[in-house]
């Protein structure tokens, strides 16, 4: 199946985040770093190849099957000099076995009892939630046969007003995979780098892995954590992207000089969450643009703290404007 082309990028792209964040401390945070960055850049790709299929009318499975080929040629050019970034994956089960037995036994138990079941779930049941049936498939069915994601003629408005980027990501699935047999998957993925967003938010509040465990469990509680992770919905994928917003947002307050990959996926997540659900954008983006001009107003900043608030602004206004020709 074509998918997998999708998941050896993906790979290729941990390799290559991994050597990127060598200068982390502990082994987990460089992992869940590169995995959650590696989510990012492809969720980027996947937003550039529908965009220019549809452009030319050729979204299907054989044209993204290219796009996707090439994809993994270039990041396996890339990827391959660095190769070597995953070999303290030994270190990785070493540390793990550093925790408290408890804790072990803890984590243990919530993937056999939690996390197992929902993943059957998700790939076991056929999507049959009612907004999935009337806008998120229905819409891609539509975008399959006219080859593009242009409007088309429907007596069902939000097939054409609720923002599509999850339905991009579905569309990518459905047609490399031939089936939707694992498109419930997508929800069940970003519900995973929720999590691992919760507990590296956590780390960065100082507090230490006992604490960032109870971050996961307290997120990993939320009803509709466990209720819509084996959907096609788009509300946790929708929090994805604001969680990596925030976390982004939070190194570039707290770092010494403005880092500029820190502000790219910053910005690229806040880009792709308001194109996921109107409320990551309209909701808390505008509150933090009020803050960064009473924050440059008031507060005595440093240049890159004002620097990475500008790029923040910026693609803010670009994006209202966006959304106003779409």
């Amino acid at each position: 199946m074509s998918v997998f082309l999708l998941l050896f990028t993906f790979f290729n792209f941990l390799i290559v985040f991994k050597k990127r964040n060598e200068i982390e401390k502990g082994v987990f945070t460089r992992y869940r770093i590169a995995i959650l960055e590696s989510l990012l850049a492809i969720s980027f790709l996947i937003f550039i190849f529908v965009e220019v299929l549809s452009f030319f009318n050729r979204l299907n499975s054989f044209y993204l099957s290219v796009c996707w080929f090439f994809a993994f040629l270039l990041s396996s050019i890339i990827a391959y000099p660095q190769r070597d970034a995953l070999s303290d994956g030994k270190k990785l089960l070493s540390q793990f076995g550093i925790l408290n037995q408890k804790y072990r036994w803890f984590l243990f138990f919530l993937l056999l009892s939690g996390i197992i079941p929902l993943l059957f779930l998700a790939i076991y049941n056929a999507p049959n939630n009612r907004d999935s049936m009337d806008y998120h498939l229905a819409r891609i069915v539509q975008w399959v046969q006219n080859g593009n994601v242009d409007h088309f003629a429907t007596n069902f408005p939000q097939q054409l007003y609720h923002n599509v980027f999850a339905e991009y990501v579905v569309t990518n699935v459905m047609l490399l995979c031939g089936n939707d047999y694992f498109i419930n998957c997508i929800q069940f993925v970003a519900m995973l780098a929720v999590l691992l967003y919760g507990t590296l938010i956590a780390k960065h509040f100082g507090l230490s892995y006992k604490g960032q465990i109870m971050a996961l469990v307290l997120i990993f509680s939320f009803p509709i954590e466990l209720l819509e992770s084996t959907t096609t919905q788009n509300d946790i994928f929708a929090s994805f992207y604001l969680m990596a917003f925030v976390y982004y947002g939070l190194k570039l307050i707290n770092n010494q000089q403005f880092v500029w990959r820190d502000g790219f996926f910053m910005v690229l997540a806040l880009s792709l969450g308001g194109f996921t659900k109107y409320p990551v954008f309209l909701r808390f983006a505008i509150q933090l643009m009020v803050w960064n001009c009473l924050f440059e107003k008031i507060w005595i900043a440093t240049e890159y703290e004002i620097t990475g608030f500008r790029i923040l602004r910026i693609s803010t206004r670009f994006f209202i404007i966006l959304c106003q020709k779409l």
